[in-house]
């Protein structure tokens, strides 16, 4: 039987790639901070968030994301 170590190991791995790792037992608040914005990152992946937001008939490619989010897709014919 193994002994069981305190801690955890936390990965983030992409079709079997290794991104990023966070073992809990040696972290300190700025290695959580850095592991949540590297994750964060990661998970922005412009095109598929716009087509996501598409389906909703919103978008984000707008230079106002960061401050409003996603806005409504206006029809430029609409007056």
């Amino acid at each position: 039987m193994q002994k069981k170590e305190p801690g955890r190991t936390i990965e983030v791995r992409v079709n079997g790639a290794l991104l990023a790792v966070l073992k809990t037992d040696t972290s300190v608040a700025a290695d959580y901070i850095s592991f949540m914005g590297f994750v964060a990152n990661a998970l922005m992946d412009k095109e598929a968030l716009e087509v996501e937001a598409n389906a909703s008939g919103k978008t984000i490619m707008h230079s106002g994301f960061a401050t409003f989010g996603s806005l409504p897709i206006s029809d430029s014919t609409d007056p």
